[in-house]
């Protein structure tokens, strides 16, 4: 089990070029499908919306603020897509 956050200078994680730049590319690189499940922070800016239903292969969870932090699991904090540029462009 694995928490994320994903940092981003603006956008949502549910708005298309959001999900695939700043959330699907980076948790692929960082090897997200290992985990067998996956928390994610629930609010605007973490929820995934419709796109949890990509994460067919691990159970995705998303928790309010209070439970998110109160979970004593490892986090991946995932930085913006700028980092990972050099990485995507290999895709």
């Amino acid at each position: 089990m694995i928490k994320v956050h994903n940092k981003r200078d603006s956008g949502f994680l549910f708005h298309y070029a959001h999900f695939i730049c700043d959330c699907l590319f980076p948790e692929i690189i960082c090897d997200i499908f290992n985990y067998d499940e996956v928390i994610r922070l629930r609010d605007i800016t973490q929820t995934l919306g419709n796109f949890n239903k990509i994460y067919t292969e691990v159970k995705h969870t998303e928790l309010l603020s209070n439970d998110f932090n109160n979970l004593k699991v490892n986090m991946l904090n995932y930085d913006t897509k700028e980092k990972y540029a050099n990485i995507i462009s290999k895709f």
